[in-house]
């Protein structure tokens, strides 16, 4: 089962698939009641295909997601996208891709157009499989191939100002070198640019604030056995494309979580050789990089929580390495941050309803919840 909420509607979509219905495959949708729970569509005996948050979009009040036929021997699966409007009616085929093409990931929307990338089976290709760039504009005339990507699928997906970002892995074969590089498509004329090329770095996340966009990239030498991490921004252009800090000798943790602004300040992990995994901050500026606190001193690790925002007060996960996983209340400062511990232990990352973080509930009212 998987749910995709269309906030504009207040409508949750589900599609289910069960051998206990009449059909395998259908499209529900729900308001939050029980009277709310309708069936959209029944699709027989065709599929979903990877229905995760990377492989549907909303794009003006409609979903679009990727459907095809049951695999036999006999008959080629066949792939299509389709569009809902939560109606029976209104839920039906945008372009059929034939056996040969599969959606691999929706992109994101610039401009009422949304784009995503296919993949292209290795029948047509040399026994390599490759990569496209598509576009659509919910019809069959308005889905059309942007360009080709090659051999490496395009990754890290977001969309500032009407602009759409996206990294692409540039493979030479010849020499053997791996380029990840940054790409963007210009909302207003649909024109793709290349960025700038970051070299033999990984790529691990990517967060906005205000009009830049702020991304990690790591290396790990396989001679020297030294990571390298380092913290960058963009504001689209090449010469807007800066280093913010460098980071000898440390890394992402391999848990990573993702990259989080608070009130215009970035929060994320790092591990360092000298204080382990920690929290660090910050503000756009290479002096205003700093480690928030080491919670677990020395080089014991906190393996911190990325904090949430409740009423401007900044709540995470750390342990100290004495009392176990702790909550830990965050008060911003304007060069550092005080961190004090809640004293509750062996938590469960906190959730959010409704714009509100739902902290845990405990028996011992000792802890003043």
């Amino acid at each position: 089962m998987y749910l995709d909420v269309n906030n504009d509607k207040n409508v949750l979509h589900i599609d289910l698939a069960t051998i206990n219905l009449p059909s395998a495959f259908q499209l529900w949708k729900t308001d939050g009641t029980e009277a709310g729970i309708t069936l959209v569509k029944d699709f027989g005996d065709s599929i979903f295909c990877d229905t995760s948050e990377n492989n549907t979009a909303i794009i003006n009040n409609t979903l679009y997601f990727e459907v095809n036929s049951q695999y036999s021997p006999e008959v080629p699966v066949n792939y299509q996208l389709w569009q809902s409007d939560g109606t029976n009616t209104g839920t039906t085929v945008v372009k059929d891709f034939g056996n040969i093409r599969d959606i691999n990931k929706f992109w994101g929307e610039v401009n009422n157009t949304f784009y995503f990338s296919v993949s292209v089976s290795p029948s047509e290709n040399n026994n390599k499989t490759t990569y496209e760039l598509w576009k659509s504009d919910g019809t069959n005339a308005g889905t059309t191939l942007v360009q080709d990507l090659g051999n490496y699928s395009p990754d890290y997906l977001t969309t500032v100002n009407n602009t759409l970002y996206f990294f692409r892995n540039d493979y030479d074969s010849l020499t053997k070198i791996s380029n990840n590089q940054l790409w963007k498509i210009d909302g207003n004329n649909g024109n793709i640019s290349l960025i700038k090329d970051v070299g033999d770095l990984s790529i691990e996340d990517w967060e906005t604030i205000d009009n830049n966009l702020y991304f990690q990239i790591s290396k790990y030498d396989d001679n020297t056995k030294i990571s390298t991490a380092q913290l960058w921004k963009t504001d689209g252009t090449e010469i807007g494309t800066t280093l913010v800090k460098d980071f000898p000798n440390t890394s992402f943790p391999i848990n990573n979580e993702k990259l989080q602004s608070i009130n215009n300040i970035l929060y994320f992990q790092l591990t360092d050789p000298t204080y382990g995994t920690e929290l660090w901050m910050s503000n756009g500026t290479e002096t205003g990089t700093m480690m928030v606190a080491d919670i677990n001193p020395g080089k014991g690790s906190s393996n911190p929580s990325i904090p949430v925002d409740v009423n401007n007060t900044l709540y995470l996960l750390a342990d100290d390495g004495i009392h176990g996983n702790e909550l830990w209340k965050l008060t911003p400062t304007q060069l550092g941050s005080d961190v004090k511990s809640l004293a509750m232990s062996n938590l469960k990352l906190m959730s959010e309803v409704n714009s509100t973080y739902q902290l845990p509930t405990f028996s011992n009212s000792s802890n003043g919840f």
